[in-house]
């Protein structure tokens, strides 16, 4: 069927360094995603279930550092489950 994404995609910058891993299945955003700066650095992580974000979305400075995190449950933002140490899995 044209158009129709399924399975891992990526994508590349013009420098040849890769932009974007994701994951469909059919037309939907399904499982793990990971969006690149220029020159290959992560920028952010996050997972998908049936085109909505699900768990924990974290995103990255130019150095590598966590900057921002959310939880999602459903595609919508939620209070992390709890954690035994009290630390969100990184």
């Amino acid at each position: 069927m044209a158009g129709r994404r399924e399975g891992r995609w990526e994508h590349w910058y013009d420098d040849g360094s890769r932009r974007l891993q994701a994951a469909f299945k059919g037309k939907q955003r399904e499982g793990d995603w990971t969006w690149y700066y220029k020159g290959g650095r992560v920028r952010a992580r996050g997972s998908f279930k049936g085109n909505w974000l699900e768990g924990w979305y974290r995103e990255y400075d130019h150095a590598g550092t966590e900057v921002f995190q959310k939880f999602y449950k459903d595609g919508y933002e939620a209070d992390p489950p709890a954690e035994p140490d009290g630390e969100p899995d990184k």
